[in-house]
């Protein structure tokens, strides 16, 4: 509802604006309206808006005397026009509290909608420690197996491709190259490789920094090659005294051979959540880690299916969970399929607690929202109201030299200068009564002199005028 009123009328009802004349929607006030505003008499509908004033309050100074007469009848509402503005502070308690409830509903909805959100981000965070976990593992082990390589090749007084082959052996490795300054592979387990440009592709050209003097060892994630998109290998560099550098490569298998029990144990402990857990897949979808148990199963049993052309990496989506509705999230790093999975029963109540919090939270700032309201309005308006109604009391009392001055805001300056103004009025008017009376009063006196004979007869003369 959009409230309006006259700027001087603020002691009867309210309305829609709609219900306005056309010529009263100027008006600046937007509490209450007069009731005259409506009349169905046009004799009652003044001009309101721009210096007029309703004949039920505040008559103007050229108003005739006949107007008096309904004046004094209703200068006993004027106590009402400041016991209806205190329903301005009941109007303010309205609109904090529909404030409250439209934001409590937002917020539970808002609240609804991030219930997968809020899964995602917490299965992401513990997702990524996983991977971390993995990743330092394999790092670290590969790093260890290159510094053991690389150590060898220094020791061998012409290394070439059959000392790399033997030592591939030795250590269980996929590939081993050995680069000059140039970045040229001068040695290497595979024949196809020999004299490959390492700069021939962003694979093989990130180990380039090898030759920059200052880096000395250098290990990449699990990707495919440069030189066969379709290989999957992980490679660690190590650079040689003399210049160039070694690089060594192992395969999924080989690696996770060596850091399955690191794999296993990253798992084993960790919840997502109070129920959730991780789990973790080699890339035949065999279960390597699991706090359920699930180890050497298919990831089938338990009930996730990951469909590579429906579901991406960092893409949340429910399925059931050893039975239970949950949300899912993978990612698959060294060759792993790292999963978190979150019960969607326990992320509902986590919303549940979150809406209670809010909702919490929301009484607490509104109530001291509603308490400073509360006392900004006492004493903004209440407070100026009971002035001035201590002087309406006085005047209705008949203690017309009385003088309203609560100058606080315009509002209250222009009520008061109003209520004074009709003092004023309704003093001249009695004076000007009081002044008519004593005329007419004078005037009655000097008929009745001229009525009574000024001179009179003695008694003692009346025997000689009757004879």
């Amino acid at each position: 509802m959009v409230l309006r009123a006259c700027r001087r009328h603020n002691h009867g009802s309210y309305t829609h604006a709609d219900d306005f004349p056309d010529e009263h929607e100027r008006c600046s006030y937007r509490i209450f309206v007069c009731p005259h505003l409506f009349a169905s008499d046009d004799s009652d509908k003044r001009d309101c808006c721009y210096g007029g004033g309703c004949s039920c309050v505040f008559p103007r100074e050229e108003r005739t005397k006949k107007e008096t007469s309904r004046y004094k009848e209703n200068i006993a509402d004027i106590p009402a026009l400041a016991a209806a503005l205190r329903c301005g502070g009941i109007l303010a308690d309205h609109i904090v509290y529909m404030g409250f409830a439209d934001g409590t509903a937002a917020s539970s909805s808002r609240t609804s909608s991030r219930i997968a959100s809020d899964a995602y981000e917490l299965e992401k965070l513990n997702i990524e420690d996983v991977r971390q976990d993995i990743l330092d593992a394999s790092n670290e082990n590969l790093l260890r197996l290159t510094k053991q390589i690389t150590a060898e090749i220094e020791r061998a007084y012409l290394p070439n491709s059959d000392l790399l082959k033997s030592l591939a052996e030795k250590y269980d490795v996929a590939e081993i190259n050995m680069i000059d300054e140039a970045g040229i592979i001068i040695a290497s387990t595979e024949p196809e490789f020999m004299y490959y440009n390492m700069r021939g592709g962003e694979q093989s050209a990130a180990f380039l920094v090898l030759l920059d003097g200052q880096t000395t060892e250098f290990v990449q994630s699990y990707m495919p090659t440069s030189s066969n998109p379709n290989i999957l290998r992980k490679y660690a560099g190590i650079a040689l005294d003399g210049g160039g550098f070694v690089q060594v490569a192992y395969d999924a298998e080989r690696f996770q051979k060596d850091i399955d029990d690191k794999v296993v144990g990253a798992t084993r402990n960790r919840r997502v959540g109070e129920d959730g857990c991780i789990i973790i897949a080699d890339e035949n979808g065999n279960i390597v880690s699991d706090r359920h148990g699930g180890e050497g199963r298919d990831l089938g049993a338990t009930g996730i299916n990951l469909d590579k052309e429906k579901i991406s990496e960092n893409q949340i989506f429910e399925t059931e969970v050893y039975g239970e509705n949950a949300y899912c999230v993978y990612v698959v790093s060294e060759g792993y399929y790292i999963i978190a999975t979150m019960p969607k029963a326990e992320a509902l109540f986590s919303r549940d607690i979150s809406v209670y919090v809010t909702v919490f939270m929301e009484f607490v700032v509104f109530g001291v929202l509603f308490i400073f309201v509360y006392f900004l309005i006492k004493k903004l308006v209440v407070d100026n109201m009971e002035k001035v109604n201590r002087s309406l009391s006085e005047i209705t009392g008949g203690n017309l030299d009385v003088v309203v001055d609560v100058r606080s805001n315009e509002e209250f300056a222009s009520l008061s200068d109003d209520i004074n103004s009709t003092v004023l009025t309704l003093k001249r008017y009695i004076a000007e009564a009081a002044a008519r009376i004593d005329r007419e009063l004078e005037f009655a006196k000097a008929i009745q002199h001229s009525a009574i004979p000024s001179v009179f007869i003695s008694i003692r003369a009346l025997p000689y005028i009757c004879v």
